[in-house]
Formats: structure tokens, sequence, C-alpha cells
């Protein structure tokens, strides 16, 4: 036989050298997209089990049940008490007018009724 019809198909073809470079970065390419797919969803898992934890233990921020406060008696409560109650951040209770402060409480009011 001859020495051209002995060996393997793979062994025949002649790469060019631009070839081997191309399929090396296509070949990191792929790599780095299949890592980075890996890492979102460990990312995803990371989030979700770090958001979860406070509600499997127990430890949630918001009472899962909490006593309205009628909307009349919003002057009678403590200004600390009240930005609690309503969510708001410290400075917030000082800045609203008491229309605000009663269309707030409301609001809360039929969200704890809910």
């Amino acid at each position: 036989m001859s020495q051209g019809t002995d060996r393997p198909i793979w062994d025949s073809i002649q790469q060019k050298p631009g070839r081997l470079k191309l399929a090396w970065l296509v070949e990191k390419g792929i790599f780095l997209v299949s890592l980075s797919a890996i890492l979102m969803v460990f990312l995803i898992f990371l989030f979700v089990t770090r958001e979860g934890l406070p509600v499997l233990f127990g430890a949630s921020s918001k009472p899962s049940v909490e006593t309205p406060i009628p909307v009349d008696q919003w002057d009678t409560i403590s200004p600390e008490r009240l930005e609690s109650y309503l969510g708001l951040a410290e400075g917030e209770l000082k800045s609203m007018d008491s229309e605000t402060l009663k269309l707030l409480m409301e609001v809360k009011l039929e969200e704890i009724g809910e």
C-alpha cells in the first residue's frame, strides 16, 4: 500500500498555523462562557439562600402579625414607634405634614388587612 493511504484521515489534513490559533481562541472562549454560566448559577443560589435564611430561621425583620394603629391616634404615638410602624427612615417623619401621615396610616391599615 502506498504511504498516503496508510495514515489516518486526521493526520493527512494539513492544518495551517493560523487555524490552530483560531481553534485555541474558540476553545478558550467557550470555556469562559461556560465558566461564567456556572458562576451565575452559583451566585443565584447564594442570593436566594441569603435572602431566605432569615425566613427559615424565623428571624424575619417584619413581624407576621402586626397590631394596627387607628388613624386618629397617629399623634399620640411616639415618633420612633411611628417611624418603625410606617417603615420610615430616621428624619423622614419630621419632613411630612399631618395629611401625608394620615394617608400613610390608611395605607398601612389596608396592608395589614390584606
